[in-house]
């Protein structure tokens, strides 16, 4: 190959990410990277793999084992090099070596290496980066020589070995190598296994490189990868017993649990995009299945710990799955097995990272607790509690659609069709699965009474495709948006977006700016100038070019109220629903916010404020009693509420002629006065001034604003998803408003763009009924 010469290079991001893959353009060159957020990352012309560890005594373990394990095959040029670059690595001391040799294999055979040629080490963040190049093109098939760790959106780091040069050893990293000898590599079932399964783990790795907001890309990607992965699943079912045997394969079970898991996590993916269930019950199915033959009972056998690891991360995830398809007698069941797991794997291996594993097991024990509600300490007495909707609830609402609509025939209908669910909150979390994140994705899914498994093909109501989003950086949420509002553009006529924001609030009562904290990562928030927001706040006018789409936009923050202020200047629909300014009393924020809980399960949410316990078949009945009775009412007296303005409006043609306008001009008007309120909030005396030179008539001018306010709520009220979370606000601000601690503070109340005259919640119906739901759960002294 002759001399060559490296060059000091950092990679940060994942446009740099796919800027040195390109130039890698042989076989020939790798790079090797750990950067500063201690990801282990390998690029080479198959691709890039990534492996992620908080823990910087693992990465520097793995460096030291990498470079007593290659003293062997270096000549003592390199095997020096490697002993003083491994001290300052050790010590965390920045270091910059190039050098112009190459490895040499004692036995003159080619080989790939994972160990470095010229390595780096940048800056003071731990960041270090090898290059690595082979000698000569190796005779026999690379694809044969590839070993894939578990891989996927968790982790995945490919090693490329000759494994006649390696003994089988354990590395903290990286699956064990087994021997693989010519007679394994010429089986013909063996070698299509192989090339099946390097197929399959490669387009499965692919998965994490796709931007999450590409539907298209994304489902055609995963349905391939799918594709593969069941095709790979049944080669290995039809000829288990001949790849069992050690001289054709020699065939783990774990093996095959891997191969299974990776199904399971597909239908889990598609799920959590599509909002469709019966894929989750797929992803259950699948892990079940995988406990149920026990194909990772022997992982400790071999004393790898990598095995271990898998075990422990299928568990988390089957756990995961248990939460979403509300079985608590499975959860329990693999929690107590995961806990087993952990205790034994930290006292064979003693290994730092087992308090990690204690952490995920702490976090499933809270999150479990914030969505279960027991009314005694008996497992059985457990209420697991719900946030879908049932099938059932839509057709009650039907008829008075109908009603409705014959009125407003002109007004769009608009239907949810995306939705963006952020989160950013110091609050109870299982992986990247935050309280509200959890509570609102399940929200927009609904419970049909037919078989999950004969729901695939044909699912009688279409929920939207959602997207999460775990703490993005400010430019992760804008390029998310805006392609995800030019994807509406590709539907029918009327597809809306919803967009729920959980996050810390960020406000300036000096310059009378904030926003939502979408990420933590700028936390001393006191550095920056009392007239600026800092880089990871979001901020009203960020998304205002993003209202020309019909749009829902719910927030949940101390800071919720800067965005009522967003004009709707670009003459298409736009509600904002934000949470109270104040924390409930009483309520520890880190179990979730109250705000997002009235709007996913009110039962639940009353009972969380009122600190009270009822028996599972009194918090269902409950749950009826809202849904049938005080929710319809909600939604008949708002529709009665429409209906009057309707006609009262109509029929009052002389406002038009006082005013100077027509009717056409009414919204146009109404935007100049709402973008005067936004440009001038800092001095009432001036909005009062520009209000008149609009109109002398201000009454007028207050019958056509409430008209326009109210109108838009017609063009939301026909989607399921929209009308609950509506209805829902409507009864929290009622909740609110009658409790006895916050009635007096309108900080406690909710606020909406859209506002309802002062007698609607004062309906003396409305009242009964509440007043026998609160009376029924034993509640009622609460509120006046």
């Amino acid at each position: 190959m002759g001399n060559s010469k490296a060059t000091l290079v950092s990679i940060t991001t994942e446009k740099r990410h796919k800027e040195y893959l390109s130039m890698v353009s042989t076989s020939s060159e790798a790079i090797l990277i750990i950067d500063s957020n201690k990801n282990l990352i390998e690029i080479n012309n198959h691709g890039l793999s990534l492996f992620h560890s908080n823990s910087k005594t693992q990465i520097q373990q793995q460096i030291q084992t990498w470079a007593t394990e290659s003293q062997p095959h270096l000549n003592g040029q390199s095997e020096n090099l490697i002993k003083t670059i491994c001290e300052q690595i050790i010590q965390s001391k920045s270091v910059f070596y190039e050098t112009d040799w190459k490895f040499v294999d004692t036995h003159q055979n080619p080989f790939w290496v994972h160990f470095w040629l010229t390595p780096f080490l940048l800056f003071d963040s731990f960041t270090l980066q090898f290059v690595i190049r082979k000698i000569e093109d190796p005779q026999e098939n690379l694809d044969q020589l590839h070993q894939f760790t578990d891989g996927g959106p968790d982790s995945s780091l490919i090693l490329f070995q000759n494994p006649k040069l390696f003994k089988k050893k354990s590395y903290p990293f990286s699956l064990t190598t087994q021997k693989v000898t010519q007679q394994q590599i010429a089986h013909p079932v063996a070698s299509k296994f192989r090339e099946l399964q390097a197929k399959a783990q490669q387009l499965f790795i692919g998965l994490r490189e796709l931007p999450n907001y590409n539907h298209q890309s994304y489902f055609t990607y995963l349905m391939t990868a799918f594709q593969a992965m069941i095709t790979l699943w049944d080669f290995a079912q039809q000829n288990r017993v001949v790849l069992e045997k050690p001289e054709t394969y020699n065939l783990k079970r774990w093996e095959i649990g891997d191969i299974a898991s990776k199904i399971g996590q597909l239908y889990y993916h598609y799920y959590l995009r599509t909002s469709i269930l019966s894929y989750l019950h797929e992803s259950y199915e699948f892990y079940k299945m995988i406990r149920f033959h026990g194909y990772y009972n022997n992982v400790f056998e071999p004393k790898d710990p990598t095995l271990v690891i898998r075990k422990m991360r299928y568990l988390a995830r089957f756990i995961l799955v248990c939460l979403l398809t509300e079985n608590i007698s499975s959860l329990i069941e693999v929690k107590s097995e995961m806990k087993k797991t952990v205790r034994a794997y930290e006292q064979t291996f003693q290994l730092p990272d087992s308090q990690e594993w204690w952490t995920v097991l702490s976090e499933l024990d809270q999150i479990l607790m914030v969505n279960t509600m027991k009314y005694s300490s008996k497992v059985e007495q457990m209420i697991q509690v719900s946030y879908r909707l049932h099938q059932n609830y839509f057709s009650v609402y039907h008829r008075i659609n109908k009603s409705l609509y014959s009125i407003f025939d002109s007004e769009p209908r608009y239907h949810l069709k995306e939705a963006i669910i952020t989160g950013n909150k110091t609050q109870i979390k299982f992986s990247e699965m935050l309280v509200d994140l959890l509570r609102f994705t399940e929200l927009l899914e609904i419970i049909e009474d037919k078989d999950p498994t004969e729901l695939i093909q044909s699912p009688k109501y279409k929920c939207p495709h959602k997207l999460l989003l775990y703490r993005p950086t400010i430019s992760q949420f804008l390029t998310t948006l805006s392609s995800t509002t030019s994807i509406l553009e590709s539907y029918e006529e009327n597809s809306a977006l919803l967009l729920y924001i959980s996050a810390e609030g960020f406000f300036s009562p000096l310059a009378n700016i904030g926003g939502a904290q979408l990420n933590p990562t700028f936390r001393d928030l006191n550095s920056f100038k009392f007239d600026s927001i800092p880089p990871n706040v979001l901020s009203s006018h960020d998304l205002l070019p993003f209202t020309r789409s019909p749009c829902l936009l719910i927030v949940d923050s101390s800071s919720s109220f800067v965005f009522q202020e967003i004009p709707p200047i670009y003459g298409k629909s736009f509600i904002c629903l934000s949470s109270p300014q104040n924390q409930f009393p009483g309520i520890d924020p880190i179990e979730g916010g109250i705000f997002t809980l009235f709007l996913t399960n009110p039962i639940y949410a009353i009972c969380k404020i009122t600190s009270i316990r009822i028996p599972q078949e009194q918090f269902e009945t409950a749950i009826l009693l809202f849904e049938n009775t005080i929710q319809k009412l909600i939604f008949i007296n708002l529709c009665d509420l429409l209906q009057n303005l309707y006609q009262e409006f109509n029929q009052d043609q002389l406002m038009f002629s006082r005013l100077g306008i027509s009717e056409n001009d009414s919204i146009e008007k109404q935007t100049e006065i709402s973008t005067m309120k936004l440009e001038n909030h800092a001095n009432d005396n001036l909005v009062i001034q520009e209000e008149n030179t609009v109109s002398n008539n201000q009454s007028d001018w207050e019958k056509i604003a409430q008209f326009e306010n109210l109108i838009v709520l017609v063009r939301f009220l026909d989607d399921p998803f929209f009308r609950t979370i509506i209805l829902r606000f409507i009864f929290f601000e009622y909740i609110c408003k009658t409790h006895r601690e916050l009635r007096s503070d309108p900080d406690y109340w909710p606020k909406s763009t859209f506002r309802l005259p002062n007698d609607f919640l004062n309906n003396p119906k409305l009242k009964e009924s509440v007043e026998k739901l609160l009376s029924f759960l034993d509640c009622s002294h609460h509120f006046i």
